[in-house]
């Protein structure tokens, strides 16, 4: 995985921790745009349904086994969460993400860089600071 691909990950994962997406609120299809601009692959294997499913069916209606899946990984991160600030280590989450979705090298190449600008200060930025080195063992950032 690349530092791109990884940016994508947190990026994408940022916006569940954070509270900021919100099921009974959130159209299915901004959910999926999401999805596919950050991250771009499928689970490789199905999970039973999450807290998230549950949610997404009492609001949405029939969830597809790809999108609860993709709950399903969500619900594993947030697991790894407190008020706002990761407890996953790098090399964990890159050991989820290869549980979930096979090869994390498959993730997108293409940055897509639409998360609020606050969300990126105040948890994504203090994740890379106080993980710099592992994310330079893992030769995934490369910060001066």
């Amino acid at each position: 995985m690349n530092r791109v691909q990884f940016l994508n990950l947190l990026d994408f994962c940022t916006i569940f921790i954070s509270g900021s997406f919100r099921i009974e609120t959130t159209s299915p299809d901004y959910f999926e745009e999401k999805y596919k601009k950050y991250i771009g692959i499928y689970p490789v294997k199905e999970f039973p349904k999450s807290e998230y499913t549950l949610e997404y069916e009492k609001t949405w209606g029939i969830c597809s086994q790809e999108v609860n899946n993709i709950f399903y990984f969500i619900d594993k991160i947030t697991e790894n969460i407190t008020y706002n600030k990761w407890l996953m280590k790098p090399g964990d989450l890159l050991k989820c993400v290869d549980e979930f979705f096979g090869d994390s090298k498959k993730i997108n190449n293409e940055r897509y860089n639409h998360i609020h600008p606050v969300l990126h200060k105040n948890i994504i930025e203090p994740y890379i600071k106080e993980n710099l080195r592992y994310f330079k063992l893992l030769n995934i950032l490369k910060y001066e």
